[in-house]
């Protein structure tokens, strides 16, 4: 299983303007809430937010104990960036190390960090693994968005 956490908030951004009373009891009533006893239901919008014109990457950060369980998907996801849009970082078990012989996909060679740490999936330890994947990421000033990947299994 391949979890992608909430960072990737951070690829969309948006939302709709604040319901009026009025406004509100409509919405919530055409999205089937404004019952008596029931709270409205509010529907939010999320807009697209494309990268900024020039140079701006998104930054994907890998957690995995060793080889990536769909580095064949990644790798298609990968290939259909023309333009250099995204960098790879991947923080595995320590003394691992990703090649030809490890994993299927090309875009995963050297983009290991290489001050990797034990990680125990939903530990402490994870938010270290976190925090060495970002400060290597920070170092790229290009890299302006972020989304962790972790292999929990």
């Amino acid at each position: 299983c391949l979890c992608v956490t909430g960072v990737f908030l951070l690829l969309l951004h948006g939302s709709s303007p604040p319901l009026d009373a009025e406004g509100g009891k409509e919405q919530a009533a055409a999205a089937g809430g404004g019952g008596r006893n029931e709270e409205p239901m509010v529907l939010a919008e999320v807009e697209e937010a494309p990268l900024p014109p020039g140079n701006a990457r998104v930054a994907f950060l890998f957690i995995a104990r060793n080889r990536l369980p769909l580095d064949l998907v990644w790798d298609a996801f990968f290939r259909g960036d023309n333009e250099g849009r995204f960098s790879i970082f991947v923080h595995s078990r320590p003394g691992f190390v990703l090649t030809r012989a490890t994993t299927r996909s090309r875009f995963f060679y050297n983009r290991q960090v290489n001050n990797s740490v034990q990680v125990d999936w939903g530990e402490a330890s994870m938010i270290e693994a976190e925090r060495i994947l970002l400060s290597h990421a920070l170092k790229d000033p290009f890299n302006e968005r972020f989304v962790f990947v972790s292999d929990r299994k």
